[in-house]
């Protein structure tokens, strides 16, 4: 027995007009059965959103303190570099002093006078008295 193309069978016909008003009513709602289910899905809803609000305030959070801690570590490290920076500048500071001094020694002005200018012991006991003149 051959049908023509154009004919369906009732079970078919019964399960388009089943996903058919499955549909609607997904879409659309039964008023009349899913008012108190509305109301669970909007209660569901908020809660879910509530939920997700957290999470996004938590990880914010999580994040803003990694990011704290990392600045505050960068800080520290920068802390101790100054520091030792401070600390050989000052022993740097503490060496020229000392060179400052042994520099300004009267023994070693008296031996570079003596070595380097060839003056004599003799001329350091005299007294010159220099013209009066246009200075």
């Amino acid at each position: 027995m051959t049908r023509p193309a154009n004919t369906r069978d009732h079970a078919t016909t019964a399960h388009n007009f089943n996903l058919t008003a499955y549909w609607y009513f997904k879409q659309k709602g039964n008023p009349a059965v899913n008012t108190p289910r509305k109301k669970s899905d909007a209660i569901q809803n908020q809660t879910g959103l509530l939920w997700f609000f957290l999470i996004i305030v938590l990880a914010a959070e999580l994040i803003c303190n990694a990011w704290i801690r990392s600045e505050s570590n960068q800080a520290m490290i920068m802390i101790a570099k100054t520091e030792h920076r401070i600390q050989e500048l000052a022993d740097y500071r503490q060496a020229l002093g000392v060179e400052i001094e042994r520099l300004k020694s009267d023994t070693r002005i008296t031996r570079i006078a003596r070595t380097r200018l060839g003056l004599a012991p003799d001329i350091f006991n005299e007294t010159i008295y220099l013209p009066e003149g246009k200075n």
